[in-house]
């Protein structure tokens, strides 16, 4: 995340250039339409940005063709879906705020007032489908417009907004505001003019923000504000007069008094020429912004506020007495990477889940990179129990695209496992283990400003399957083979098998697998329920461009977990327990499907309490068909 105050509106690859040649971090704010269609599951990938150390803030709007900053409330539970697919599709971002200015006529659709409660209300929803997806997102309610009454006043609607967010929902995750000086004079920043009449108490310039701060309901005023548009009213002059230095030591000069809410960002508004606020091309204002720049504003420390899991799940089952966890493994990250603008989001999911754990990660100068083998690639290896695996697949993503990359055997290569070459790369490119189970991540990989495609360097990552920190006591080892334990549930009533398990090994022989992984089950009606085939817990509800929308449910007492794919929606919530035949979601064709079926996969228990992700099945363990023979459910 950016250490540095300095943001600007737009995505653009120029200004980000001046914060990083400044030896700066910033913000780039980043405003989307996405219309409300549910069945639309397309994203954008940020990750470019980190390559210039900016963290993006995008704001997901329904229109920006003046029909709506959000949809009319018929519609917000699919427009609360299609951001939650916005969300889930896109990579390089963890901020979205939620509208725009909703108090003032310009935002409104078909001219019907957005008042403080319905946006609230699509607030919520938006937030709560997004947070079903995962709770690493930040999510924050769309900024007010300074000086406006025409949905009621601006401070007023503010006030009633948040209130009624709080009060259905339980909050949001940082706050955005918008405020702007009455003209290019740098005093106007300072000034401590007032509005006239009845709203005399209040701000009538830049200072607006600290008006809108105030109003900030208590159980709200830890969270991280980020001024998201600020600007002069009037067009951007092209000269250096030293506005933007005097806003941004306003800003610090803020976050520097006690007891205040804190302020994470200043976004300039605005660089393209979308409108008549443009900065590009006008060189007194960027000089005035390089000035600012000199000045090295960062921004305090967020702060650490405990977040119960969201939704809150039920309570667990007591346990029994359990060892001390042992401390959580190290990880070798090479200075080298970070200084080039290497940054990673690590996973932390909860105790006793299996996720794929970056253990080392360095940047190879063109000497280590020839002894290694490529140049230009990003390479490692993948581990489990310290041994390479072949079949493990990840993704890599760059700013026009992404590509599969599947693990080879440890034979395949003489020190890696894994390879992708970069060419002549700027520091665009991102990697993961995309396989369904968590997964750290590195972004900004690359060769450098300008790609520098004459010296041939590459980025080494590796990748070790780590049980989460917490880990108690063994799962006890799954026998050999289960003895019948009655007839199980059905997940899909009156379906007929259309692929069979390890079936067609040559047309899955391209992704890097033995074969058909699953059971395909078919010839039932889309959006027919889909039913857990026994007790358990949802332990991933998720979206994933091969599987599709799909369910995993674990089932310890089976020692085993099921998971269901092509769901035509976002199936059972995480963290939710089921009870056998609850439906876990609608039977549809997501992600990489020919057609509407349920692909149902069944995973048995290692010895160790994992489970087998690759196949063949080792010896003593089965396929689900045989298994499920086994217990009396007949496919």
């Amino acid at each position: 995340m950016a250490n540095h105050l300095y943001a600007i509106h737009d995505p653009s690859r120029d200004w980000p250039g001046i914060i990083r040649d400044a030896g700066m971090t910033g913000w780039a704010v980043i405003s989307e339409g996405i219309g409300d269609d549910p069945t639309n599951r397309s994203g954008e990938d940020y990750t470019w940005l980190a390559g210039y150390g900016v963290t993006p803030i995008v704001r997901l709007n329904y229109s920006h063709h003046g029909e709506g900053t959000i949809p009319l409330p018929n519609r917000y539970n699919a427009f609360a879906e299609r951001c939650a697919n916005f969300v889930t599709a896109s990579a390089g971002c963890r901020h979205w705020i939620i509208g725009n200015e909703p108090n003032i006529r310009a935002e409104r659709y078909a001219d019907v007032p957005i008042t403080p409660a319905s946006f609230a209300e699509c607030f919520n929803k938006c937030r709560l489908q997004i947070k079903h997806r995962s709770v690493q997102h930040n999510v924050m309610p769309a900024a007010v417009a300074p000086y406006n009454d025409e949905t009621g006043w601006c401070l007023d609607y503010w006030h009633d907004m948040l209130s009624a967010i709080v009060m259905t929902d339980g909050g949001a995750d940082g706050l955005a505001v918008h405020t702007y000086s009455r003209g290019p004079d740098p005093a106007s920043i300072v000034s401590e003019d007032k509005m006239q009449g009845e709203y005399s108490d209040y701000y009538n310039g830049f200072r607006a923000y600290r008006d809108f701060l105030a109003l900030v309901p208590a159980v709200m005023r830890a969270l991280p504000t980020y001024i998201t548009e600020t600007d002069q009213l009037e067009p951007w002059a092209d000269a250096n007069s030293g506005w933007v230095e005097e806003a941004y030591a306003e800003i610090n000069e803020w976050n520097g008094r006690q007891g205040h809410q804190k302020i994470y960002c200043l976004a300039l508004y605005r660089w393209l020429k979308h409108d008549q606020w443009y900065i590009d091309g006008k060189n007194g204002v960027i000089n005035d912004f390089r000035d600012a720049l000199r000045r090295g504003y960062t921004i305090p420390e967020l702060p650490t506020v405990p977040m119960p899991p969201y939704p809150n799940p039920e309570p667990p089952e007591p346990r029994p007495p359990t060892t001390t966890p042992e401390p959580e493994p190290t990880r070798d990250i090479d200075p080298r990477l970070i200084a080039r603008g290497v940054h990673f989001d690590f996973v932390h999911p909860p105790a006793g889940t299996g996720y794929w754990r970056i253990t080392d990660a360095l940047w190879l100068d063109e000497a280590e990179a020839d002894a290694v083998g490529p140049d230009h690639h990003i390479l490692g290896t993948i581990k489990r129990a310290n041994q390479e695996v072949a079949g493990v697949l990840m993704v890599v993503n760059w700013p026009n695209g992404s590509a599969r990359v599947i693990s080879k055997g440890d034979q395949a290569y003489a020190t890696y496992n894994y390879d992708w070459p970069m060419s002549a790369s700027l520091n665009e490119f991102s990697i993961k283990v995309d396989d369904g189970a968590p997964s750290d991540a590195a972004h900004g990989i690359g060769m450098g400003k300008g790609g520098n495609p004459g010296i041939h360097t590459s980025t080494w990552i590796e990748y070790e399957w780590t049980i989460s920190e917490g880990v108690t006591a063994p799962v006890p080892p799954f026998p050999p083979r289960p003895e019948p334990a009655g007839e199980l549930e059905h997940p899909l009533p009156g379906s007929v098998i259309t692929q069979h398990w390890g079936e067609n090994a040559a047309n899955y022989a391209r992704f890097g697998m033995w074969g058909h992984n699953g059971v395909d089950l078919g010839n039932r009606p889309l959006r027919t329920p889909v039913r857990s085939i026994a007790a358990g817990i949802v332990a991933y509800s998720d979206f994933d461009a091969a599987y599709g929308h799909y369910v995993r449910v674990d089932h310890p007492a089976l020692g085993c977990y099921s998971m269901y794919c092509h769901l035509d929606e976002p199936g059972a919530l995480e963290g939710i327990r089921l009870e056998a035949g609850a439906t876990v979601g609608l039977l549809g064709t997501s992600g990489n499907s020919s057609g509407v079926h349920l692909h149902l996969e069944i995973r048995l228990h290692n010895q160790d309490g994992t489970y087998r992700e690759d196949c063949p099945m080792p010896k003593g363990r089965v396929d689900p068909q045989t298994w499920c023979i086994l217990h009396g459910l007949k496919l």
